[in-house]
């Protein structure tokens, strides 16, 4: 039987993945930010909390105007902590699967100790951010200007993570050939 470490930022996909892999039997740990709704169906022995970490990010993106440089530090900082807190466990017969920007470092160290690496990707990817981009200019007005725009280092960060990865996890076949379209 398969053996899963599941780790994400919020409750994506309201935790669908690791409580299916709980209800099959197959998940060996949850790492996530916060206690959130989902997590009651998996064993609390195999989740794994930042709470403060956790809060502290959630609190700078409540008002920021810079989100997608606040997604890629607290991405970084959650892989960071999971890569610490995963330095000494066995991982070579397990699959460890993230998603996307708290992803890259954690996978790093787990695939060089044997780990099969799976980033679930939650969106196309640099091809919708240029579609909008090219929307906003037809249609000025119709969306908040006060964001800043996607910086480079956003769309580099996935793209290594893509890189890293044995395998990319999409939701959806207009993901899949978007991704398939940046190469």
């Amino acid at each position: 039987m398969s053996a899963w470490i599941c780790s994400q930022i919020g409750a994506r996909e309201h935790f669908a993945i690791p409580r299916s892999l709980e209800a099959h039997e197959q998940l060996t740990h949850l790492f996530t930010d916060l206690k959130r709704p989902g997590l009651e169906t998996i064993d609390q022995d195999r989740v794994t909390t930042f709470p403060l970490g956790g809060l502290k990010w959630w609190w700078r993106l409540r008002s920021s105007t810079h989100p997608y440089e606040d997604f890629l530090a607290a991405g970084s900082w959650f892989s960071h902590a999971l890569r610490k807190r995963l330095s000494s466990a066995d991982v070579s017969e397990q699959t460890f699967f993230g998603y996307d920007t708290g992803f890259l470092e954690a996978a790093s160290a787990l695939k060089e100790r044997g780990a099969t690496c799976l980033v679930g990707q939650m969106d196309p990817g640099r091809v919708e951010f240029d579609l909008v981009s090219e929307e906003r200019k037809l249609w000025p007005g119709w969306q908040d200007d006060t964001l800043s725009p996607v910086p480079e280092a956003y769309h580099a960060r996935r793209e290594a993570e893509w890189e890293v990865a044995n395998r990319i996890v999409v939701n959806s076949k207009w993901s899949h050939d978007c991704l398939r379209q940046q190469g």
